[in-house]
Order: structure tokens, then C-alpha cells, then sequence
């Protein structure tokens, strides 16, 4: 199942330029938002599935996870959240669209809010992301005390494994094979 067995942290998988940009986008969508909140959330969480800007990471980084994993990716789909006050994350592990997944920080109030990935804690920076096997790990967040925090989360599968009917999520898609030769 290649290389990656459990998890692994990636420091600085957004880099400064990257994460100026999309804090900025992060923050001006969580101010206008009207409409999108997370719906596993009953607090004022934005919550954005499929937004174009994380969908443009989720296509760009797969060479580098692949190399990362060692495995053949397809993308199936990606998702944000602007996180407040008293939000939590239960322990869970991913439906099978979400065989390997990317948790990344990117922006925060300082304020550090750990994910755990097999009950073992993880503080990521802005920029830093996660890398690990969604569907087998369990993972979680307790009560977030802070204001905000910004995070993106990336999800593919195996190209030859069994969840692969999940590519694109099974939505019908914009023309991705015109876009990056999928």
C-alpha cells in the first residue's frame, strides 16, 4: 500500500507566498458568508466544499503526495473551513472518498488547536499540513478556544485500489482532463 503506513507531518507544504494569499481569501469568504456553514457544526464554522481555490490545490500538490506516498493518486475532492470559538472535530475516521488525506493549517489566531491522528497530538504552524490514511485512521480535534483558525483539507485515492470508483468524488466534473490531463 506504498510507503505511507500511518501518517506523516509536512512542514511548510504551503509556502509564505501561498499562505499570505489564501489567508486573505480564507478570511474575506468567512466575513461575507452567509450561507455556508459547516453542516457537522451547530456554531458559525464556514464551510466550503469544492471551492475552486482548494480544488486548484488538490489538483496541483497530487505529484508532490504521490511522490510523498508512493502511490498513484486520483483527486476526489477537497474542502475549507474557517473555525471558531468552541468548535470541535469528533473522532472518526473518513468515508472512502478519503483514502489518503491532507490536513493543512493556514491561517490562525495564534492560538494553537491540535489534530489528533491515532491519539497522538499534532501542532501544525500555518503553512504545515498532515498527510495520512483517512479512511483507517481514526483523528479528531477537541474545543478550539480561540477565535479563528483556517484550515484546508485535501482528499484522493488509490489509482489501483478499491476505492478508486470515488474519483472526483463521482461528481460530474468542469473538464479536468482539459484542465491537467487527467
Amino acid at each position: 500500500m506504498g510507503k505511507l503506513k500511518n501518517f506523516k507531518i509536512l512542514k511548510n507544504f504551503l509556502k509564505q507566498d501561498e499562505i499570505d494569499l489564501i489567508s486573505t481569501y480564507l478570511k474575506i469568504k468567512h466575513r461575507t458568508n452567509f450561507h455556508n456553514f459547516d453542516p457537522q457544526i451547530q456554531n458559525e464554522d464556514t464551510y466550503f466544499y469544492g471551492d475552486c481555490l482548494t480544488e486548484s490545490l488538490l489538483l496541483n500538490r497530487k505529484s508532490f503526495l504521490e511522490k510523498e506516498t508512493n502511490i498513484t493518486l486520483l483527486p476526489t475532492y477537497s474542502f475549507w473551513r474557517m473555525c471558531t470559538k468552541y468548535s470541535t472535530l469528533a473522532k472518526h475516521v473518513d468515508r472512502d472518498s478519503c483514502e489518503i488525506s491532507v490536513s493543512t493549517t493556514v491561517c490562525n489566531d495564534g492560538t494553537k488547536w491540535p489534530l489528533f491522528v491515532n491519539n497522538k497530538k499534532i501542532i501544525l504552524n500555518p503553512g504545515d499540513a498532515v498527510l495520512y490514511r483517512g479512511c483507517d485512521i481514526e483523528h479528531y480535534r477537541e474545543e478550539f478556544l480561540g477565535d479563528y483558525q483556517g484550515q484546508i483539507m485535501l482528499h484522493y485515492v488509490d489509482a489501483n485500489g478499491s476505492r478508486k470508483e470515488n474519483y472526483m468524488d463521482k461528481r460530474r466534473y468542469w473538464g479536468l482532463k482539459a484542465v491537467n490531463g487527467l
